[in-house]
């Protein structure tokens, strides 16, 4: 990049101008995509654009919607040629990534108050989140990413167990 180019110059006076309406710091937007306020900061400045899941984070973060949500996608130079035209309800979306099975250290269970979900031709991505005590904003806690047929098998696991759970509680609940 040739020096005092600003290249996404348009882009960076959006997500400036969004994230002042909302009154949050960087540090806060950092936090919550979990990136270091610097790059945020370079996005703002117009020198560097995010990735196509950063900026999903980033509209998810702001709780974008709509036309603004895909003029922030069109400053970004994200068009409905690439594969994102074939998303439906997407917060962000993950690229290709290699098979990685984790194993926990422990059992914990973390809770979260909402989820948002990414469906695209590579599968399924799910981006728990929690509300923070701290500033009340939502954080990532965990993210899962599956095929769609496992996706759907989740989903009919999830019903059938809410179902019979529904069927079978104790009235006094």
């Amino acid at each position: 990049m040739q020096r005092g180019k600003k290249p996404y110059s348009k882009l960076g006076k959006r997500l400036l101008s969004i994230r002042k309406s909302l009154s949050e710091t960087l540090h806060e937007v950092s936090g919550a995509v979990e990136l270091d306020t610097d790059i945020i900061d370079s996005y703002e400045k117009g020198e560097t654009r995010p990735s196509e899941d950063i900026l999903g984070m980033l509209i998810s973060h702001f709780e974008i919607k709509g036309d603004e949500a895909d003029e922030l996608w069109e400053l970004a130079g994200y068009t409905e040629s690439s594969d994102t035209a074939n998303t439906v309800d997407t917060q962000y979306e993950m690229p290709p990534m290699p098979t990685v099975v984790v194993v926990p250290m422990d059992n914990k269970t973390i809770y979260t108050d909402k989820v948002n979900v990414s469906v695209n031709s590579q599968g399924v991505v799910m981006s728990f989140m929690q509300e923070s005590i701290m500033n009340g904003q939502s954080v990532p806690v965990s993210r899962v990413g599956m095929s769609i047929e496992h996706a759907k098998k989740v989903a009919e696991v999830l019903n059938k167990t809410i179902k019979k759970y529904e069927e079978n509680k104790p009235k006094n609940e």
